[in-house]
């Protein structure tokens, strides 16, 4: 009884001894990332418009979506009025704390979530998944930590919402993505997936939260004012997408590539006017837009019809879907969402980091050699951010490489899909399984 009872206490003085160390790591991190952030908060670039709006709202205006809210055209406040009510407190402290706080939490979720992932969908070591991640979508990551902009903390939230999935947790997967799409729209296009799987108990509470987070600013401006930002955040940000990207940056969905490469753009209009004409006809606008619409609806129709006809695996009510089925359609979502637009540009592309973390699980599993083609799309991304000169950098994007680059992302997450569904073996529900009869 003694010699179990001293290793009981040795074993309970190693677990404290862990847990106070990896408490010491997390914090000394946490402090280390929030002086780097204050060190570089001078070259943010969004969190700026955050900090401005998040004062202007501490200030009492509810003007949200007027020029002078944040920091004035083109730097204005562009989300539905829930972030401003979850991103206000920082506004109470000087800007080079609030962003070394933002950077920190930022940078740490960031690992956070790619462990959390790698735990989940553990086919490969995390030297490979950390390589796939680094190649596919480490700049991009990068270059929104340094901006400070929001989007990569709802990639972060969105893949957090494919783990709870993927393990059955559907009222959080329902709020991670809820969450998301209330902030900034693009999550809440798994929605379709979810509909034509056939996920009716993901794809109903999903609504059902979708529903509460977008009344919840009623509680604070009343439901016609309520109404009213509403509208005005579709007119300003959804209603006009041009007008937005020639104040912003070129836009490397289907649509402005398309609008790129068949018309002639007006760049004397655009914030930056040095990009090249690439275009190797003249149409007329509306033909633009109607070619552009075929595109963009085929790209979501194959992979909707991918997700959606052929078989879906079997199992148990109540069961989780199988990690790799989650991570198939995880990646062919993104990618879909990414050439559909309706507007992405280079920061958007953080986004590769869900297909980094999904696609090499589903590929060890069944086809390993396809990892390849993943990894090699993350070195051309790497090739075409090398290439010297802001002049020729500006044609790359103008000509649409970034969009080149999602089309070959997007086939290889057809390529998943389908290789999870023609090789999976689906479960046997509980009820159809015949009993195993021992011999006496």
């Amino acid at each position: 009884m003694d010699t179990n009872s001293g290793e009981k206490t040795r074993t309970t003085k190693a677990t404290v001894r862990a847990t106070f160390l990896n408490v010491l790591i997390w914090l000394a991190a946490a402090i280390a990332l929030f002086f780097i952030g204050r060190h570089f908060s001078h070259r943010s670039v969004d969190f700026i418009v955050y900090y401005k709006a998040a004062g202007s709202f501490l200030a009492g205006r509810r003007d949200l979506y007027s020029a002078t809210f944040a920091w004035g055209p083109p730097m204005e406040y562009v989300y539905p009025p829930l972030f401003l009510f979850l991103y206000f407190p920082l506004g109470w402290l000087p800007f080079a704390d609030a962003f070394g706080l933002w950077f920190a939490a930022m940078a740490l979720a960031t690992f956070l979530v790619v462990r959390l992932a790698h735990r989940e969908w553990h086919a490969l070591s995390m030297r490979e998944y950390g390589l796939i991640a680094v190649a596919v979508a480490a700049v991009p990551v990068l270059y929104a930590l340094r901006n400070g902009n929001v989007h990569l903390g709802i990639v972060l939230i969105t893949v957090a919402g494919l783990v709870a999935w993927s393990r059955g947790k559907l009222w959080a997967a329902s709020f991670y993505i809820a969450l998301g799409g209330a902030i900034k729209i693009f999550p809440l296009f798994l929605f379709p997936f979810l509909i034509a799987r056939r996920e009716w108990r993901f794809a109903v509470r999903l609504a059902l939260v979708s529903v509460v987070l977008w009344a919840l600013p009623v509680l604070y401006y009343g439901p016609s004012q309520t109404l009213s930002l509403y509208r005005s955040w579709h007119q300003h940000v959804g209603g006009d997408v041009e007008h937005f990207e020639s104040v912003h940056q070129l836009d490397s969905s289907l649509t402005g590539t398309t609008r790129r490469w068949l018309s002639h753009v007006d760049y004397s209009r655009y914030r930056d006017q040095d990009h090249p004409q690439v275009n190797r006809m003249d149409l007329s606008a509306g033909t633009v837009r109607g070619v552009s619409l075929v595109l963009r609806g085929l790209t979501m129709a194959v992979a909707l019809l991918l997700a959606g006809v052929l078989p879906k695996s079997k199992r148990d009510p109540g069961d989780a879907p199988p990690s790799l089925e989650v991570a198939a359609i995880g990646a062919l979502f993104i990618t879909s969402q990414l050439l559909f637009g309706p507007y992405t540009i280079f920061l958007y592309l953080c986004e590769w980091l869900v297909v980094a973390l999904t696609l090499p699980v589903v590929f060890q599993t069944r086809a390993p050699r396809v990892n390849y083609w993943l990894l090699a799309i993350g070195v051309v991304s790497l090739a075409v951010l090398s290439v010297p000169g802001r002049s020729a950098h500006r044609a790359l994007e103008a000509y649409g490489a970034y969009t080149f680059l999602n089309v070959g992302l997007w086939l290889i997450s057809l390529a998943a899909a389908w290789t999870w569904l023609r090789t999976s073996k689906p479960r046997i529900p509980t009820e159809e399984r015949e009993p195993i009869v021992h011999d006496a």
